[in-house]
């Protein structure tokens, strides 16, 4: 006896390898004959080929698979032949060598294999299909059929448990499924040209658009091989079959049920039509009937061999392997009926290798815990979970975290209690919650290292909680987020803003207050997105929102000035930045530097930022009143604006504080408010050594006018005599940038210089000489005022200002001695 293995390809390289090698315990263990036809391959398959048999044959591709499979049968000489593709595997070849061994073969004439095909390259979803391959070869032995051809086979049959794996429908290779899906459309419809009602060509068209995605004309297809057998009183079971799942691929749930009733009368025994009906009717919420539904699927499933379904030829079956999704159904429709006992019992069905199954089912398992407030039992759960499968341990936290928005408050901290025991990261942010929620802080001041050591650009977004944390605390939450993405740390402030509501935004618009308005590469990207956050709110009131405003904008400035070349931005080419913030950034930038100069040009920057981020409309507007108010305003207000600011400054400089006082009051009641009022204020308070108050009113001030010198000044000069030197460079590196004139900027470039110097660096060029006498002088003056020897003070300040005028730290030790002179 010779066994002839026939093969049809054409660019089969990517499995035929792996084919061939499958069929080799036959070829070595039984007589066999192993024959290739290539149909005009391009790739290496013919060398492939070669390398398994010298038995390689070439014919032109007719368009017609029949034909071509007839054509590679005419080569064989065995008394049987087995059929082959290319992208099939044999995974048990022993079946078939003792079906020989044994001469079983001399009582049949076809053999009927399962065909097992892969759906998605993971090999988790598949249908399994009976086949005839293995024919006992006679002169009228043929195929028929231009595509998806069939044999004319002839009993007896025997069932053999041989499983070809098929990697054909593996939507791996996109340019492959979609040549092939020409391919056997353009066959198809030539055909159906011929006989326009042939059921059996509608019936291949709609799968093959249904493999290629295209719903809707899969289902206009199958419709009609579907009208065609109703009308000829043809029962087709596997036509059936299919029309269900396109209407469930199409969302007609109800016409599912319609149909089912019709399969069901033909025969009850294929599991598919009861795996499609109940997800129909959980699709229409009758979950009691579901239940019964997959009830029936899931007892057919123990045991299908026995039923007609899974011997049937024609009809493949495709939910065979979806028993543990069923489980997962059952468990979310046994909560909708409020049955959570049966929840907890069918949940340990699940496998837990089912990952992405747990993670849908996760959801209602917890709340049936809780709703049968069985805590220790959700907890024991969890144990078991860390203990067998730890990759389910953050699906099962995330779950966690979801059902807390559908719980009551006190359910929520019973949760949070629960699993503060646990010495990991969940452990952690349930130990600062819980601390959060009771105020009481003590029992955390040892846990900064291990908050440090988190990795934010992993943590989930409720990981806003310990972000939170640090803004109650009123912490620098730069160091956390520093290496954080964009995307992620609008996560971790929207989840914040999400869950704290209303109460959140004043103790944030605290925390920007407290926060110096410094602005570099590492700050910028958080502050943006924090102060975007606040800007959003309209309950903000407006003296703190064109602050707050103003901080966005320079923030987002800062971050496209390290983006993009300085070109781009000066020649205004916003079709070059990546979004409409950006272009929003650049025009505010444009009105708020034109001010000086051109009150009319930086309205038409702001309405061009208007244009470009209309979400920013209420703080863009605000700019516009007062660029126009500004425009309209008297010369008489504003030289007696002037005037005031001159007499104020002098009367701090002379120490004369009451005086300087009832000026600030008049200035206020005619001016209202504007930045001066806080610095003068704040240089008050400084002078009388009133460290908290100066510190109160420069950090308001700057929350409503963070670009302004004097502030940032006052602000610097604070931090330095706080021992804050770092910060204190910083702010003056701020100052320095809106200094309005080549005086004050020379001035602040020697404070930063001899900070920069104590730091160990030098960051602009200077005469150490002068700097070593600034320096004898001030500390000199010092002294002799500790000592009350204010006569010498006032000489050595007068010689000292003939050198260098204007020198903001001695007008600071000026006042302090007028003030002292005067008590």
């Amino acid at each position: 006896m010779l066994l002839s293995i026939v093969m049809m390809v054409k660019n089969e390289e990517k499995y035929l390898d792996r084919c061939l090698t499958s069929l080799k315990p036959i070829l070595d263990s039984i007589s066999s004959e192993l024959i290739i036809l290539d149909t005009g391959s391009t790739d290496k398959t013919v060398e492939i080929a070669k390398k398994h048999t010298n038995k390689v044959y070439y014919h032109p591709w007719e368009n017609d698979f029949a034909k071509m499979r007839n054509i590679s049968i005419s080569y064989a000489k065995g008394e049987w032949l087995f059929i082959l593709d290319a992208d099939e595997m044999i995974d048990n070849p022993e079946t078939i060598i003792e079906f020989f061994k044994t001469n079983k073969y001399k009582k049949y004439r076809t053999c009927v294999l399962k065909i097992k095909n892969f759906l998605d390259s993971k090999e988790k979803h598949w249908n399994i299909v009976p086949i005839m391959r293995l024919f006992k070869k006679t002169s009228d032995f043929r195929y028929t059929g231009a595509v998806h051809e069939q044999p004319l086979a002839v009993p007896p049959f025997y069932y053999l448990d041989t499983i070809l794996n098929h990697y054909g429908y593996v939507a791996t290779d996109p340019v492959l499924m979609k040549r092939k899906f020409k391919r056997n459309v353009k066959i198809l419809e030539q055909e159906l040209q011929k006989d326009p009602n042939n059921y059996y060509y509608l019936f291949q068209l709609s799968q093959s658009y249904g493999m290629y995605g295209d719903k809707k004309t899969a289902l206009y297809y199958a419709e009609k091989a579907y009208k065609i057998i109703k009308e000829k009183n043809i029962n087709l079971i596997h036509i059936y079959i299919h029309l269900i799942q396109m209407f469930i691929s199409n969302k007609k749930y109800r016409r599912v049920e319609q149909i089912v009733k019709e399969t069901l009368n033909i025969s009850d025994e294929y599991i598919d039509v009861y795996y499609y009906f109940g997800k129909a009717q959980q699709a229409l919420h009758k979950s009691q009937e579901a239940i019964k539904t997959y009830k029936k699927y899931l007892e057919m499933a123990k045991n299908y061999k026995n039923y007609a379904g899974y011997k049937d030829m024609i009809t493949p079956t495709n939910t065979l392997n979806f028993v543990q999704e069923i489980y997962k159904e059952l468990c979310l429709l046994y909560y909708d009926v409020e049955k959570y006992e049966k929840v907890l019992t069918i949940k340990d069905k699940i496998d837990f290798d089912e990952i992405s199954l747990l993670d849908s089912a996760f959801y209602f398992i917890i709340l049936s815990y809780i709703k049968l407030n069985k805590w220790n039992g959700l907890k024991e759960y969890y144990e078991k979970i860390r203990l067998e499968k730890e990759e389910l341990k953050e699906s099962f936290i995330n779950n966690l975290e979801a059902v807390k928005r559908d719980i009551q408050l006190d359910e929520k901290e019973k949760l949070e209690e629960l699993f503060i025991s646990y010495e990991d990261n969940y452990g952690l942010l349930n130990k600062i919650r819980i601390a959060l929620q009771r105020k009481d802080f003590k029992e955390l001041d040892n846990i900064e290292k291990d908050i440090k050591i988190l990795d934010f650009k992993e943590l989930p977004y409720f990981y806003g909680d310990i972000i939170w944390y640090y803004i109650i605390k009123q912490k620098s939450i730069y160091e956390l987020l520093s290496n954080v993405s964009e995307e992620k740390i609008s996560q971790y402030i929207q989840y914040i803003l999400n869950e704290k509501k209303k109460m959140c935004f004043d103790i944030l618009v605290e925390y920007v207050k407290n926060q110096y308005p410094i602005i570099n590469i590492k700050t910028a990207l958080i502050n943006k997105i924090l102060l975007k956050a606040l800007l959003l709110d309209e309950s903000i009131e407006d003296n703190y929102y064109k602050g707050i405003l103003e901080r966005y904008i320079f923030n987002g400035s800062c971050l496209i000035e390290y983006t993009y070349k300085e070109y781009i931005l000066k020649k205004e080419l916003q079709e070059y930045l990546k979004n409409d913030e950006e272009r929003f950034f650049m025009y505010m930038v444009k009105a708020i530097e034109s001010k000086r100069e051109n009150l009319s040009k930086s309205i038409k920057y702001l309405r061009k930022a208007l244009r470009v981020f209309s979400i920013m409309k209420k703080g863009i507007q605000l700019y516009i009143d007062e660029y126009k108010k500004l425009i309209n305003q008297s010369k008489e207000l504003e030289e007696l604006k002037i005037n005031l600011q001159t007499n104020i400054n002098n009367l701090i400089q002379a120490g004369k504080i009451e005086e300087a006082n009832l000026f600030i009051k008049e200035y206020e009641n005619i001016i209202k408010s504007d930045s001066f009022i806080y610095s003068a204020k704040s240089s008050i308070a400084i002078m009388k050594n009133n460290i908290e108050e100066a510190e109160e009113l420069i950090k308001e001030g700057l929350l409503k006018y963070p670009r302004d010198f004097d502030l940032l000044c006052n602000g610097a000069y604070l931090l330095q005599h706080n021992k804050q030197e770092k910060l204190a460079l910083e702010l003056y590196k701020e100052a320095y940038k809106v200094a309005s004139n080549k005086e004050y900027k020379n001035q602040i470039k020697e404070i930063i210089n001899n900070l920069s110097n104590e730091e160990g660096k030098t960051t602009v060029s200077i005469n150490d000489e002068l700097e070593m006498y600034k320096g004898k002088v001030k500390e000199q003056i010092n002294n002799l005022m500790n000592k009350k020897q204010y006569e010498e003070c006032m000489k050595i300040i007068e010689e000292y200002e003939k050198i260098i005028p204007n020198d903001l730290e001695i007008l600071l030790l000026k006042s302090q001695l007028y003030i002292k002179q005067n008590q």
